[in-house]
C-alpha cells in the first residue's frame, strides 16, 4: 500500500474521534469567546478557520471536484 491510501485510511479512521473532540470542546471555546469578543468577529474567525481546514483536507485527500459547471436547473 502506498503512502497516499494509507494517509487517507488513517484520516478516515480518525475522523470520528476528531469530530467528537472538536464537538465536545466547542462549548469551552464559545464560552470564553462570548465574554471577550464581538459576535460577528468571532463568527468570521470561526468560519475562516473552518474553510481553511476544509480546503486543507480536500487538498490532502485529493477529493474530486465537480465534473463541470452546471447551467440551468437540475439534471
Amino acid at each position: 500500500m502506498s503512502a497516499a491510501p494509507r494517509l487517507k485510511a488513517a484520516v478516515l479512521g480518525a475522523a470520528p474521534l476528531l469530530f467528537v473532540l472538536l464537538w465536545s470542546t466547542g462549548f469551552l471555546g464559545t464560552k470564553g469567546a462570548a465574554r471577550n469578543a464581538d459576535p460577528f468577529a468571532f463568527l468570521t474567525v470561526r468560519f475562516v478557520l473552518a474553510a481553511l481546514l476544509m480546503a486543507a483536507l480536500t487538498a490532502g485527500l485529493r477529493a474530486p471536484g465537480p465534473p463541470g459547471p452546471r447551467l440551468g436547473g437540475p439534471p
